[in-house]
């Protein structure tokens, strides 16, 4: 488990595993099978290419027979073992069939499980910190922000307003200056009819907008609301 936090299980049971060795698995989970220089020189980018691949070696020897059951460990590439599950590949399936599809039934997507996978995912790896982590951590984080906001289109296309709602909330609620993010909220609250959310929703962002960025809702925003312009006063 890379999402929320670091867990390593078996069976239902959580297995122990050193800091370096967690950092290694986790970069193999997210980039997949590597060079051994190439794993080494990410994991240790202060150091000399031949420094860093003798702390690699180091590393697996201090590690012992229990790296043999995670690693594949061949002609000079490292990558995990088939069978070795990931949440976040799982995760990322599920955000690419979304950002694919066309919103029909023959997507054969079941939305609303999606919904809630994504509205509760944690981020990747919280409180790491490796230029590799921040790199991945942005990238699974538009990639779900964009899930998100497709989702809510979609649902409220469909009828499927508090659906949608839950979809364009939980992106509101993962990156709060997300504009696109609250402009899905005011969208979904007028194809239900509920003007007054909506006014509601548009004056949440542009207060926000104001006071932690110093600019006011971009003119697609303002333009959802103009024919209800004379509401707000």
């Amino acid at each position: 488990m890379l999402l929320g936090r670091w867990d390593l299980r078996q069976n239902g049971r959580s297995i122990e595993v050193p800091p370096g060795c967690q950092r290694l698995l986790a970069l193999l989970a997210l980039r997949g099978r590597q060079l051994r220089r190439l794993v080494a020189s990410t994991l240790w980018p202060e150091t000399s290419d031949s420094h860093a691949l003798g702390s690699l070696r180091s590393l697996l020897w201090r590690w012992g027979d229990d790296a043999s059951l995670l690693l594949d460990d061949t002609r000079g590439q490292l990558a995990l073992r088939e069978g070795v599950t990931v949440d976040v590949h799982h995760m990322v399936s599920i955000m690419e069939d979304l950002l694919k599809a066309d919103g029909s039934e023959n997507g054969h997507l079941h939305w609303s499980h999606d919904i809630s996978e994504l509205a509760h995912t944690g981020d990747l790896l919280p409180g790491w910190y490796d230029d590799w982590v921040l790199f991945e951590r942005e990238r699974l984080r538009q990639m779900r922000l964009h899930s998100l906001e497709k989702l809510a289109g979609h649902m409220a296309s469909q009828g499927q307003h508090a659906e949608a709602v839950e979809a364009a909330l939980a992106a509101v609620a993962a990156d709060p200056l997300r504009e696109s993010a609250h402009r899905t909220v005011v969208e979904v609250h007028l194809a239900e009819g509920n003007v007054s959310e909506a006014l509601r929703a548009f004056e949440r962002c542009r207060q926000l907008m104001s006071e932690e960025l110093g600019i006011e809702p971009s003119a697609q925003m303002q333009g959802l609301i103009a024919p209800f312009e004379h509401l707000l006063r």
